[in-house]
């Protein structure tokens, strides 16, 4: 893993206030701490921190601060925190640590799936369980990723971390019985049948139109009155 240089200020303002005059000029706000050291507050270019952290070691890249106006020598640094605002997206603020390049450091490294998987061609799913491994080990052995060969499996099979080729001098810290990716089945969507209107036994069709039936009773009703009046009269 080769280093990367970044630039900072020290601040001068800090808390709240600091921090906001900060980001109204531009600059991002941030402390610098680690290894014993008192904890100073700087500003950074985010586009500058933005281009370091999308190198091929993405977040675990190693980097060489330079404390602009100061005597200060450049320090080795990690990201190890970084705020991002989740609606706007930009970065909020962004915390240093200083390592040295002779000491064992914890990092989480991605996973790179390579191979064709013969159950995916089947129609099967790859499913990832775990997303990134938590190892140990010197700051400039940290892997950019590990590889995941899926290309001997088939439907139903499946690898554990213990499966995975982890490269010398690198130290595995996440459980070795967890569960990396997973070719399942392929999914078949039910189809549900929805049963016709059950038919009522003995009833007649509407007809469209036709003039209700008490309307015919009532006028066969009206004839027989007068029929019974005309023959009092005789």
């Amino acid at each position: 893993m080769e280093i990367v240089e970044l630039k900072a200020n020290v601040r001068s303002q800090t808390g709240k206030k600091g921090a906001k005059g900060c980001r109204k000029n531009g600059l991002l706000p941030g402390v610098l701490y680690g290894r014993e050291e008192q904890t100073t507050p700087v500003a950074v270019n985010p586009k500058e921190l933005d281009r370091v952290l999308n190198t091929q070691a993405g977040g675990n890249a190693i980097i060489k601060l330079t404390l602009e106006g100061t005597d200060v020598e450049p320090v080795t640094v990690v990201v190890k925190d970084l705020q991002v605002d989740s609606i706007k997206g930009v970065m909020r603020h962004v915390d240093f640590c200083r390592i040295s390049l002779d000491r064992e450091i914890r990092a989480m490294v991605p996973f790179k799936v390579v191979g064709e998987s013969p159950g995916v061609e089947q129609g099967g799913v790859l499913e990832h369980t775990l997303w990134e491994l938590e190892v140990e080990c010197l700051p400039l052995n940290i892997p950019d990723f590990i590889e995941i060969d899926v290309s001997n499996l088939e439907i139903g099979d499946s690898l554990a971390v213990s499966d995975l080729k982890i490269p010398e001098g690198i130290a595995v810290l996440t459980d070795e019985s967890v569960s990396v990716v997973s070719i399942a089945a392929p999914r078949v969507e039910e189809v549900v049948e929805v049963a016709p209107e059950a038919e009522v036994e003995g009833a007649e069709p509407e007809v469209i139109g036709a003039e209700p039936e008490t309307e015919g009773k009532e006028a066969e009703t009206k004839e027989e009155a007068a029929e019974d009046r005309k023959k009092s009269k005789e």
